[in-house]
């Protein structure tokens, strides 16, 4: 099959840092590529791939070139890169994100136009919510996740890794932190300075802010932490679970979003649904067995993620 990978010009595909769907588009590409499928990238300049890359930075300059291609798989759910792709071409669009996010691109798309697009989604809860709004073409295709270094040797500390910004709850992580007197590492972005500053004043130095590090510091950090953090309500993915269970590391989540279906409760995490739940659950986390962690981020392998999106990729084919 003659695909087309169209991934979002944030940063490099893959990323050099913080990325998570660059990585993910990375990961899916050459994975398509050793199965023996003709691919080619669509990426941000300095982007590099077993599959063919060819730098964009904006649709206008690849347009003519898509009509080659069987499928394009798009990662910009835009409405300039959404509507037009849906309208004259074989497209499969992945939502990377909260559905909030993507409210112009149905308002837009769907409702005037009335047509049926072709959205992947990465929980079966968010493709309940599309298909009650009626839509149709909706499949759910977990991330893939590259894996990391295994252990079953931790370190007393929580770890989180993302945006820091109100949205991931990274108050509640410094508040947990200090009513289980357990060192917090925080790794990422800072999006809101105040935010972060006021939040950590009274830490108790506690929390530990080391930045965007790299894939090697991040394999280290995830591999020796106690359990890994996720604070955010209605998460629609969290590639940071499988990350963590790959290394033999528990996650710690909400009972929201996506988390329930990442994580078998007390198996390869927990799940809470209130701070003093997750006090009682940090003090447990040593129970949950890092062999278990392993085999439970087995289900986001690539091959198996890309098989996934070949089928979905047939289903477009044969409607059209």
């Amino acid at each position: 099959m003659k695909i087309a990978q169209i991934s979002s010009l944030g940063t490099t595909t893959p990323p050099k840092g913080y990325g998570g769907t660059q990585r993910v588009v990375s990961l899916l590409s050459n994975e398509l590529v050793s199965m023996n499928h003709e691919v080619t990238l669509y990426a941000k300049k300095g982007s590099y791939s077993k599959a063919e890359v060819i730098p964009y930075q904006k649709l206008s300059q690849i347009w003519f070139q898509l009509k080659e291609f069987d499928i394009i798989h798009n990662h910009i759910a835009i409405p300039q890169f959404t509507i037009p792709l849906t309208l004259f071409y074989h497209t499969v669009t992945t939502l990377h994100g909260w559905i909030s996010d993507f409210r112009t691109v149905f308002t837009q798309l769907m409702i005037p136009r009335m047509v049926q697009p072709n959205f992947v989604v990465l929980n079966d809860s968010i493709v309940q919510r599309l298909k009650n709004m009626g839509l149709k073409n909706v499949w759910r295709v977990y991330n893939p996740v590259e894996f990391g270094s295994f252990s079953e040797e931790k370190k007393d500390y929580l770890f989180y890794i993302g945006r820091i910004e109100r949205k991931k709850g990274i108050h509640k992580m410094v508040e947990l932190a200090k009513l289980t007197k357990t060192r917090l590492i925080l790794a990422g972005i800072i999006k809101d300075q105040d935010y972060f500053e006021k939040i950590t004043t009274n830490s108790q130095n506690l929390v530990k802010f080391v930045g965007e590090i790299n894939e090697k510091e991040k394999d280290k950090f995830m591999r020796e932490a106690k359990c890994v953090l996720c604070m955010s309500e209605d998460e629609p993915f969290g590639l940071f679970v499988p990350e963590a269970n790959s290394r033999g590391t528990p996650v710690l989540a909400p009972a929201s979003g996506s988390m329930p279906e990442l994580i078998n409760n007390g198996y390869n995490g927990y799940l809470f649904y209130n701070l003093n739940e997750a006090k009682n659950l940090v003090r447990m986390i040593n129970q949950i067995d890092p062999e278990n962690c392993l085999h439970a981020a087995e289900n986001f392998r690539p091959k198996k993620v890309a098989t996934e999106y070949l089928e979905v990729y047939k289903k477009v084919l044969l409607k059209n």
